[in-house]
């Protein structure tokens, strides 16, 4: 009867072994390279959430931003995608107004956008 007990404490110790290394290395990252499951700007797009700051979305997008990362309006363009985020400052700590992000013509043209 031992046996079982040792076999289930065994799985559960590797369980929550494999949960504390995942846990762990999913808050390994680093600024500008966004999230695992961020690979593209309509997923950091669809990920923006109200409240965010300016240093939080410019962590958040898995690029660097082409134009005005030292103003209150940022843009990235990255292939045939372009994501635009508008925020009530210039500083880091400025949160997020409004966000837009469309596809070129030939790639479908598709845009969205939405207030915050």
């Amino acid at each position: 009867m031992t046996r079982p007990v040792q076999s289930l404490r065994r799985r559960t110790v590797g369980a929550l072994s494999l949960t504390v290394a995942l846990a762990f290395l999913s808050g390994c990252g680093g600024g500008g390279g966004g999230g695992s499951d961020i690979n593209t700007l309509h997923d950091a797009y669809k990920a923006l959430t109200p409240g965010m700051t300016k240093a939080e979305v410019l962590d958040l997008v898995p690029f660097k931003p082409s134009q005005g990362a030292s103003t209150s309006q940022v843009l990235w363009v990255e292939g045939q995608e372009a994501l635009g985020v508008r925020f009530n400052g210039s500083s880091s700590t400025g949160v997020i107004t409004f966000a837009q992000w469309g596809m070129s013509i030939p790639a479908g043209g598709q845009n969205e956008s939405r207030n915050f």
